[in-house]
């Protein structure tokens, strides 16, 4: 991911980049995730559960989740950090979204885990942005805007590489 950011930073040095880094998010790649059985790949079949399901049915506890998210954590913050060290002008990093480990966000007794769409809870809506100070900003300039379409299929293996499909 690195890598890649770098070579479009150095063959668009005017543009701005947003890079998407998957971990600390799921899947989980670290020695604990690696433990949690069929949670590896998002193409789960209807025979396999995600870790978030394995959760909410005792089959996995939370202590093991976290340590998990941690460890995807721990991952992904060095290669973040090269990135920030190796950019010029300002940097910001920050998150999509967080996770529920068995909150209860209203008033049913109802416990949530990962990230349930539709709801706003500042657990799921309050991220981090963290700006990194920058002794000059780049000069950021604006080009045409080209449409491009994609063929359902590669849409499609996209979405589902990222866990949407």
């Amino acid at each position: 991911m690195v890598e890649s950011a770098l070579q479009v930073h150095e063959q668009f040095p005017e543009k701005r980049l947003i890079v998407h880094f998957m971990q600390p998010h799921y899947p989980f790649i670290g020695e604990t995730g690696s433990q949690i059985t069929d949670q590896a790949s998002y193409e789960l079949t209807q025979h396999q559960t995600t870790v978030w399901e394995k959760l909410q049915l005792g089959l996995v506890d939370r202590e093991t989740v976290i340590r998990a998210y941690e460890e995807n954590l721990d991952i992904a913050l060095p290669a973040v950090s090269n990135l920030v060290e190796s950019l010029d002008g300002k940097t910001v990093v920050t998150s999509d979204h967080g996770n529920l480990f068995g909150k209860r966000v209203c008033w049913l007794p109802v416990k949530l885990y990962g990230h349930p769409l539709g709801v706003h809870d500042p657990e799921l809506t309050a991220v981090p942005w963290v700006e990194f100070p920058a002794v000059e900003r780049r000069t950021i300039t604006a080009g045409a805007t080209k449409r491009q379409q994609a063929e359902p299929t590669v849409v499609a293996d996209r979405l589902c590489d990222l866990g949407y499909v």
